[in-house]
């Protein structure tokens, strides 16, 4: 069968939260671009600001280490600093830059320039405020992207194109369909939220992404629950950590208590919910959703506390009840899954603060 004309175009916003592809979905958008020759595009306006969002990130976050740092400088025999540690805001530039070029070297990554004659076609539009310009806002950026991503679809005659851009509403109409302005300038286009809805919904994609060999072998090696179960045993720490932020960030919000707040010491993993296994590529990806009970320690505000009495005092232990969603891939050789990403944590069940009323009454 003859591969399609496929044709990927990427936002700035599919970069700010993982400009290195690690994510589940997003690494697949690599591997398919290297599989089957088609360069992950990106205009120049795009590569830019992701690099400048990547910088200033960066740096906010170096500025919190070296607080960090600084709170932790009486338990150090020397002056610590990120200089200290070796490490700058340059090391990460680099980084990024090596990455990059390493992917545009390959021909995974193909950064387009705009061209200086759509100026005047910018100015039209934002005076008449033609898609993706809007009477709320001048989306300048989304602008220049779309005419520049058009304008080589059409200078190039591809066949199947797609956006993937987390602000579809810019590019839409109420149906969900491309914007009849911007149908004007091509009906090549499909617009998607994300690197998983593409691979989950677009039906073109679908033989390209299913490997013949890997769907025979799972028919014959199906992954069973008790089997994933074992394979997030083996992935505690990950779930642990992800699952004890969420209960130490939400405060008092997993206490069905005010001005309470939980301190984990414990978890395990309670079901699994549902799971599916789906084939990119020649990667086994499996995604769901399970429970896990969080044990904790709970402590509520001392509203009637001496002088020198602690705000909050220890009243017990309880769980909370967490359900989570994950994505990761499975490797078929190791049998071990790989790079557990966990998507989304929500509260099922608070802790149980019902004793409290015995304290009150003391």
């Amino acid at each position: 069968m003859k591969t399609p004309d496929i044709n990927l175009f990427l936002d700035t916003t599919l970069l700010f939260s993982d400009p290195f592809f690690k994510k589940t979905y997003n690494r697949q958008l690599l591997k398919f671009a290297d599989v089957y020759g088609t360069p992950l595009i990106l205009s120049k306006v795009v590569f830019e600001e992701a690099r400048n969002k990547f910088l200033l990130n960066v740096q906010k976050r170096m500025g919190d280490l070296e607080k960090s740092l600084q709170a932790l400088k009486d338990y150090y025999p020397d002056d610590l600093s990120t200089e200290k540690l070796q490490v700058s805001s340059a090391d990460f530039e680099n980084q990024f830059d090596t990455f990059f070029n390493k992917l545009i070297d390959r021909k995974l990554i193909q950064v387009v320039d705009y061209d200086n004659a759509l100026l005047p076609e910018l100015v039209r539009r934002s005076i008449n405020r033609i898609k993706p310009f809007t009477d709320n806002k001048q989306e300048f950026r989304d602008a220049i992207t779309w005419l520049t991503y058009t304008k080589k679809a059409k200078d190039e005659n591809h066949e199947y194109c797609y956006f993937i851009t987390h602000n579809k509403n810019d590019f839409l109409d109420s149906n969900g369909d491309l914007h009849p302005h911007l149908r004007e300038d091509s009906d090549k286009f499909k617009v998607y939220s994300s690197s998983r809805e593409l691979f989950d919904k677009d039906i073109i994609l679908k033989p390209l992404i299913t490997t013949v060999e890997l769907v025979q072998w799972l028919e014959d090696n199906p992954i069973t629950q008790k089997q994933l179960y074992a394979l997030l045993e083996l992935n505690f720490d990950t779930i642990y950590e992800d699952a004890s932020d969420y209960v130490i960030r939400e405060g008092n919000d997993v206490v069905s208590e005010d001005d309470a707040y939980c301190q984990p010491y414990g978890l395990s993993i309670q079901h699994i919910k549902y799971f599916k296994v789906d084939i990119i590529n020649d990667e086994i990806i499996i995604t769901g959703q399970f429970n896990v009970s969080v044990d904790v320690e709970v402590y509520i505000y001392n509203g009637f506390r001496d002088r020198d009495d602690d705000h909050y005092i220890h009243t017990g232990s309880s769980e909370v009840i967490l359900d989570i969603q994950f994505s990761t891939s499975y490797d078929k050789d190791t049998e071990e899954i790989h790079l557990l990403q966990i998507e989304r944590i929500q509260l099922i069940q608070p802790a149980n603060v019902d004793y409290f009323d015995d304290y009150y009454e003391e």
